[in-house]
């Protein structure tokens, strides 16, 4: 899908989005304090998203066309069968980090990922944060080409207006109190030999 039609497919979206990545954000920093310049970027990184997602899913849950769930573990959301999200943290130059494996190739090259799935276009949520990891500096929407390439890319904060971000660390408040929103589970069973065809299996729980 062209950046122009996704761009006018998503714009109802761009600060519901932007809000759950910083808010979700601001979320970890609030529960680690500054405890959580301690851990190493990959780490951070993994909690960060527990958090942006949470934050994601209570937004999305008034919104038919918003479906957050995860497989394998794989945290994802989807809007309209049309789009399907990861939550990402990005580098300066807009890339993703991943582990190589089938799964992370095929989303990043835009292939189908799952039999069970329609087609759709794979973004990522992106973030950038400062040196220290203690604030967002800017939010986008990356559509990858591949593992070393994006198709292209929308900058939220140029989107919204919004040009800077606060340091997160001020005025930590620990909130512990959020609702468990009850997502649905999904697993796939997926073969590892790649000589073998897919065998998947869907078990909502």
């Amino acid at each position: 899908m062209t950046q122009a039609k996704a761009s006018a497919i998503l714009k109802p979206y761009f600060q519901l989005l932007y809000d759950s990545v910083v808010d979700g954000y601001k979320s970890f920093i609030q529960s680690m304090g500054s405890n959580a310049i301690v851990y190493d970027s990959t780490t951070r990184a993994n909690m960060a998203h527990n958090h942006i997602f949470h934050d994601l899913a209570g937004r999305s849950v008034s919104d038919p066309r918003l479906r957050c769930f995860t497989v394998e573990g794989l945290k994802l959301f989807k809007l309209d069968d049309l789009f399907l999200f990861k939550v990402k943290k990005l580098s300066n130059d807009l890339k993703s980090s991943n582990i190589k494996s089938r799964r992370n190739d095929r989303f990043l090259r835009q292939q189908k990922l799952f039999n069970e799935m329609e087609p759709m276009t794979h973004l990522q949520l992106g973030y950038v944060v400062d040196y220290v990891g203690a604030a967002i500096t800017d939010v986008h929407i990356v559509c990858p080409k591949n593992e070393n390439q994006n198709d292209w890319t929308i900058n939220l904060n140029k989107e919204l207006g919004q040009h800077y971000l606060p340091d997160l660390f001020d005025n930590i408040v620990v909130d512990d109190t959020q609702p468990d929103y009850g997502l649905p589970e999904l697993t796939f069973v997926v073969g590892d030999d790649e000589n073998k065809s897919d065998e998947q299996l869907i078990q909502a729980v």
